[in-house]
């Protein structure tokens, strides 16, 4: 009896040592920067990124009357101005010599935890006008992007966008920057955006009391994650109701805008996983084949990406679906070639 309580003392006391090690370990990591810190007071690199993005996205919300859109940004957030965008309030009629460009889309398309200058359609608007003044002709065009992205927005309100709020700026080209999560309703979006923000702060609960904790917890999601995404992509993507709905709501879309006699162009954009060897490729093909049989121009951005590593393009590293201001960039420059490469500018 004596020595089986004397095993287990020592066992107990061998697991705790353990246990120490491997919490000095982390926080030695995350001193350095190499782990991600959970509940901790930030590095002032940390500090800094909060603040970028406190400031630019957590942009109030307020009850839509239109229930396709369920929810809307709110006016009165300065960070946004009275339409809902980012940006000042465009002008209603455009100037002479000005192409202008809409996009629609989700949390992605509206630069989600970055200032305005680092989304995509601002840096393709950047981009647009620099290289049509170095072309130097006498018609050259002065290029204006509208963001009308809303986060958690999915195919069931792009059209109801369009309707209520592009088609009065008469633009020449509407971009739709495609998200695989886009099949979810705005309410189920809305959800599971709630659903992330409770995970994120229950590992930050559990960093309060064990860095090791929290970072073998995170581990464990992130190893699984692959697997979880996967499944709820295949229910969303291959399942005949579901189907029908991504293909009735682009239908609709590309009928709106048709009937205004304007270009719609869709860019796909991949969750940034390991991108090499990209597990949702199966998606992607589903995605294209519902972008043709709606007969709308697209682009799958998966291209670009894929010799780049997933994990230096996300805004954080437990985010898979938003791109940091780099990820934004390379999607700003293969918009640009593409609409170049099929003369829609």
């Amino acid at each position: 009896m004596r020595s089986y309580l004397l095993n287990t003392i020592v066992v107990l006391v061998t697991l705790l040592c353990m246990a120490v090690l491997g919490e000095i370990t982390v926080r030695v990591l995350q001193h350095y920067e190499y782990v991600t810190s959970y509940g901790k007071p930030p590095t002032k690199q940390r500090v800094e990124t909060k603040n970028r993005v406190k400031n630019s996205y957590n942009i109030k919300y307020v009850k839509s009357e239109n229930p396709k859109l369920f929810v809307e940004y709110d006016p009165a957030d300065p960070r946004v101005n009275k339409l809902g965008m980012r940006g000042p309030v465009p002008a209603l009629s455009k100037a002479k010599n000005v192409y202008r460009i809409a996009v629609i889309g989700d949390s992605v398309a509206f630069g989600f935890g970055l200032p305005d200058t680092d989304s995509f359609p601002r840096q393709l608007e950047r981009l647009l006008n620099q290289h049509s003044i170095e072309s130097g002709t006498s018609h050259s065009k002065t290029f204006e992007i509208l963001n009308f992205a809303v986060s958690g927005y999915g195919l069931e309100a792009n059209s109801e966008v369009y309707r209520t709020k592009v088609r009065a700026f008469k633009p020449d080209l509407v971009i739709l920057a495609y998200v695989l999560n886009d099949p979810l309703s705005n309410k189920a979006s809305f959800k599971a955006i709630g659903d992330t923000m409770i995970q994120a702060q229950k590992l930050h609960s559990v960093g309060k009391v064990s860095q090791l904790a929290a970072w073998l917890l995170d581990t464990y999601r992130q190893a699984s994650d692959s697997y979880i995404s996967t499944k709820k992509f295949n229910e969303m993507y291959f399942k005949p109701e579901y189907k029908q709905v991504i293909d009735d709501n682009l239908a609709l879309l590309h009928t709106e805008i048709m009937s205004d006699g304007v270009t719609l162009v869709a860019f796909v954009f991949p969750y940034f996983h390991d991108l090499s060897n990209y597990p949702l490729k199966h998606v992607h093909a589903v995605i294209d084949a519902s972008l043709q049989h709606a007969g709308i121009s697209h682009h799958d951005l998966l291209d670009e990406y894929r010799s780049h590593d997933g994990l230096t393009l996300r805004l954080e590293p437990n985010d898979y679906t938003h791109p940091n201001a780099e990820g934004q960039r390379i999607a700003a420059e293969a918009i640009e070639n593409y609409l170049k490469k099929q003369k829609l500018l």
